[in-house]
């Protein structure tokens, strides 16, 4: 099994810090995190992390302009909502979390896909 790497996008610093502790892995590289949105973008150019987790409400329109860039990169996007313990996979999936590990296991999954 190959590593896998991971951006994030985030808004809240304690979901940084969550995130980055469950993401202590030995098959998973956290390549790097952003709040600022075009920053993210930019060095996700760079980087071309396999998996880029975005922290947002998945009421609101989760694919836009901004995000498209992203989409675009060949990375696998993930956008999580804390508020309700969902997630989508913008290759059409959308999956429901039970617990924190839920995570993880599909980051390893998607890992593998690539």
């Amino acid at each position: 099994m190959k590593n896998c790497s991971v951006f994030v996008i985030w808004t809240n610093p304690l979901f940084l810090e969550s995130l980055s502790a469950l993401l202590n892995h030995p098959e998973i590289q956290l390549v790097g995190a952003s709040s600022d949105f075009s920053q993210a973008q930019n060095e996700i150019a760079v980087l071309r992390p396999d998996i880029v987790v975005i922290e947002g409400n998945l009421d609101d329109n989760p694919i836009d302009c901004t995000t498209m860039p992203i989409l675009r990169s060949g990375s696998r996007v993930i956008q999580m909502s804390l508020g309700d313990n969902e997630l989508n996979i913008f290759q059409h999936q959308h999956r429901t979390l039970v617990n924190a590990e839920d995570l993880l296991t599909m980051i390893l999954e998607e890992g593998d896909l690539k």
